[in-house]
């Protein structure tokens, strides 16, 4: 209606009811009618277009439709992860090219009598030298496969290949480029890395605290007790010093590497535990001092019968009674002393 209130065409404007209406109309008068192409409905009457000028994005959102509308790129070729489904059929369709008016051409017999069957199989015989080019060859392999011999195994070049194989797990996609062309082969992972899902087109690298020392993996090891990693992509994990383990699997740094059990940290050192001081996994004098953390399970303390200062937590000493453990400076009964058995001094005023 804009067109032709704009460019003051004679023209009286309908709508049809029903699509077989419309056919029906257009083929029996004569109408400026809307379609689009390529389509066959109304192929066999050759009809010209209306050019108007090219269209301007601008224009129409402002609400002016004097030029064309925008084009529209029409695929009807839909499936979900076509590429790794049937990577060759992907890239034949990524392939084809046919002009407007060729389509229109053959879609033209198709309204003449002649069947999409035949239509299509004369094309074929006829232009050969083109859809030559869209078909792949059997070495042509797409990304997520790799070339293979006729037994199946994996191939680095084209020399014996027979068939594209989708590339399993522990392996990826590599490109390559020879004297025919680009390919695709199924490329092992190599130690420090590794890939736990097929089609992948590379391979991930361990992570922190991890490691791999075995080609072809399809995932990674974590570091034991007493040992780390703190970078990715690694073959090994480092060890801790002698006098310290983990309290976690797959440490990533030095800082997780504590004191054994038996032991405590002082200064920085792991000093052996005296008797009367029980130490687990990961014992510090400040755990010692703290009597509790939110991040240790068991914490050092003081046994049953043994009592040491706030002063020296370290020092430890054995008491006849009064001396329940736990935190350094803990008596029972109010007692006071390095082994709780002196009663505290009252002033009386």
């Amino acid at each position: 209606m804009q067109w032709a209130t704009a460019y003051a065409m004679p023209l009286s404007l309908g709508v049809a009811k029903t699509f077989s209406d419309e056919v029906s109309m257009v083929k029996d008068g004569r109408f400026v009618f809307y379609w689009y192409e390529p389509d066959a409905a109304f192929a066999l009457l050759s009809p010209s277009s209306v050019i108007f000028p090219r269209h301007s994005a601008q224009q129409w959102a402002q609400g002016d439709r004097r030029t064309a509308p925008k084009a529209a790129y029409v695929n009807k070729a839909c499936s979900r992860n076509l590429q790794y489904k049937a990577p060759k059929v992907k890239d034949f369709l990524s392939k084809i090219s046919f002009d407007l008016q060729e389509a229109q051409r053959l879609l033209s017999l198709t309204q003449g009598g002649m069947s999409f069957y035949n239509v299509s199989c004369q094309w074929i015989r006829e232009n050969r030298n083109r859809w030559a080019d869209w078909v792949s060859g059997a070495t042509s392999c797409s990304a997520g496969y790799g070339l293979a011999a006729m037994t199946g195994a994996f191939l680095s070049s084209r020399d014996g290949a027979f068939i594209c194989k989708e590339c399993p797990a522990g392996r990826f996609s590599e490109r390559f480029t020879d004297g025919v062309g680009s390919a695709y082969r199924c490329t092992i992972c190599q130690e420090g890395t590794s890939q736990s899902k097929a089609g992948a087109t590379q391979c991930d690298a361990c992570a922190k605290g991890t490691y791999t020392n075995v080609r072809g993996q399809t995932g990674c090891e974590v570091c034991s007790f007493g040992s780390y990693q703190s970078d990715e992509g690694q073959t090994g994990c480092l060890s801790c010093p002698e006098d310290r383990t983990t309290l976690f699997l797959a440490a990533q740094k030095l800082q997780d590497c504590v004191c054994r059990a038996e032991s405590i940290e002082h200064d920085g050192i792991c000093v052996e535990c005296s008797q009367g001081l029980t130490c687990p996994r990961g014992s510090t004098v400040q755990l010692l001092l703290d009597g509790e953390s939110e991040l240790y399970e068991e914490v050092p303390m003081v046994e049953q019968g043994y009592h040491s200062t706030l002063e020296a937590p370290l020092d430890i000493y054995k008491c006849i009674g009064h001396c329940p453990g736990g935190r350094p400076g803990t008596c029972d009964a109010g007692r006071i002393g390095v082994t709780c058995g002196n009663c505290p001094k009252y002033e009386f005023i």
